[in-house]
């Protein structure tokens, strides 16, 4: 069986379990090229600065402000000029209208970019307008999309088939599918041009996350509001529809959140007094309640290790990471394809540290339902889980349940 067959079996296999087909999108059939080391930029001086995991590709900021990915490119989610996939990382093709970047995330099949002039620059998969530049085609090079009123963007984020951006005013703009409202305008239309949300009265936002088919972002005021499907009770409001507009998650006035994370079924956040609560599809351990079976409508406290503080969290869909203040991480969740990166492969409903090396010590973690990658305090990257179509980036084409250094051709 090849690489592309193999992957396809997962990922029905997750779909059938879980019971949503949302991630389905047609993939050829076929064993698509993939870049070997011979086609590598010499790494050994790089350094990486940011880390963002898509559901089948991840992208690497470097310290001068380019871009290198690896793992699935047919969509051109790579941005190379290439519809190739790469087990290695490859250089991101920059505009030559623009210096560089200073930030970038991943998404199912394709990415952003924000520049240092605050446009966003979007690359991959088009087909549901995710590229926002009035066009439904996909593209391998980072393309500009249509900015309403020379808007300045601090934060780009993409999700499956949308994706969003957060203005230096507070204001959100998102793109894409709409279909389940997850593009927060009041209606259910996609849109491939960026259309601003519908902002609640008097708030401003300072984080946006994007999942599957819902959105949800952090207030000024420490309140999380959600927008989009429903399902699994992602939007953790206590209210089973949908909702094509903001809406806050009602809590005690005593709880202000400072970080949030959305996965595929539904989300995670940190509080002012660092406890993580999690909302949503519970079923694969990661609300860490001692119930398995759980669908939580609110945020619920997740039981953290003793002594332990977590600082920063990344919630994968299926799988949950943190990083502590000691710069640790702790995952847990599904671990079928070694996403708990514990050197297992099977799912824990506790956070448990993952196996590296001593003297390891990490900055930041980004997950996605099937792997995860970590940026190290000297810049370097650390990937482990599914690997089938070079996710990992150590130049092989195979899942690992460890921690695995991305390559860097001497």
């Amino acid at each position: 069986m090849n690489n592309l067959g193999l992957l396809c079996n997962i990922k029905s296999k997750i779909i059938c379990i879980f019971g949503y087909t949302i991630l389905i999108i047609a993939i050829p059939c076929c064993s698509p090229k993939t870049t070997n080391t011979n086609d590598a930029i010499n790494l050994s001086t790089i350094k990486f600065t940011q880390i963002s995991t898509g559901l089948m590709s991840s992208c690497a900021l470097t310290t001068s402000g380019s871009i290198y990915c690896f793992g699935h490119g047919i969509y051109g989610e790579l941005g190379n000029g290439k519809n190739y996939n790469s087990n290695i990382p490859v250089k991101v093709k920059t505009p030559a209208q623009i210096k560089n970047f200073i930030q970038v995330a991943s998404g199912s099949y394709n990415s952003c970019a924000i520049s240092t002039k605050q446009n966003i620059y979007c690359w991959g998969n088009g087909q549901h307008g995710q590229i926002g530049n009035g066009s439904n085609f996909n593209t391998n090079l980072p393309t500009l999309i249509k900015n309403p009123n020379g808007i300045k963007f601090i934060h780009v984020t993409v999700g499956n088939l949308h994706a969003c951006g957060l203005d230096q005013s507070g204001r959100v703009y998102c793109w894409g599918d709409g279909g389940h409202g997850e593009l927060g305008n009041g209606t259910d239309l996609n849109s491939n041009l960026p259309i601003q949300v519908k902002m609640p009265h008097g708030i401003t936002f300072t984080t946006i996350t994007a999942g599957i088919t819902n959105s949800c972002a952090l207030s000024s005021k420490g309140t999380i509001y959600c927008w989009g499907d429903n399902s699994y009770n992602k939007l953790g409001n206590q209210i089973y529809s949908g909702t094509n507009i903001p809406t806050a998650i009602e809590l005690s006035p005593t709880i202000h959140f400072t970080l949030l994370s959305t996965g595929s079924y539904g989300s995670c956040a940190l509080s002012s007094t660092h406890k993580l609560y999690c909302f949503g599809y519970g079923k694969t351990g990661i609300m860490s309640n001692g119930n398995k079976h759980s669908i939580n409508n609110l945020p619920t406290l997740v039981n953290m290790p003793q002594h332990i503080t977590f600082t920063s969290i990344s919630d994968g869909g299926i799988n949950v990471c943190a990083l502590t203040n000691h710069g640790s991480i702790y995952c847990w969740g599904y671990g079928t394809n070694g996403q708990i990166g514990n050197n297992d492969s099977n799912g824990l409903d506790v956070p448990t540290a993952i196996k590296i090396l001593p003297g390891i010590i990490f900055k930041q973690i980004s997950s996605n339902d099937f792997n995860s990658c970590a940026l190290t305090n000297n810049g370097l990257i650390y990937c482990w889980g599914y690997g089938v179509d070079g996710e990992i980036g150590n130049g092989a084409n195979n899942s690992v349940n460890r921690p695995t250094l991305v390559t860097q051709p001497q």
